[in-house]
């Protein structure tokens, strides 16, 4: 997989097709051609591994961070 720019695109399901409606308007947006930067920056920040006194249960917190993450591609939107 390639991590920068990762397609978003081919990791969907289906395209990123919404239509939302309320008092007033309607609206449509598709985006396609999404683009991820950055992610090959990933790093982790923070991982602790936790037990309690039973020593049957556990807790793991796991953190990563980024300097930055950049999205693009194109949107249409129809009112």
């Amino acid at each position: 997989m390639i991590l920068d720019p990762m397609d978003i695109d081919s990791q969907l399901p289906e395209p990123i097709d919404l239509r939302q409606s309320g008092a007033g308007f309607d609206v449509r947006v598709k985006m396609s051609g999404m683009r991820l930067f950055g992610l090959s920056r990933i790093r982790l920040d923070r991982a602790a591994v936790t037990r309690g006194e039973n020593l049957t249960d556990m807790a793991v917190d796991v953190r990563f961070a980024f300097d930055s993450l950049l999205i693009n591609g194109t949107y249409s939107m129809k009112v």
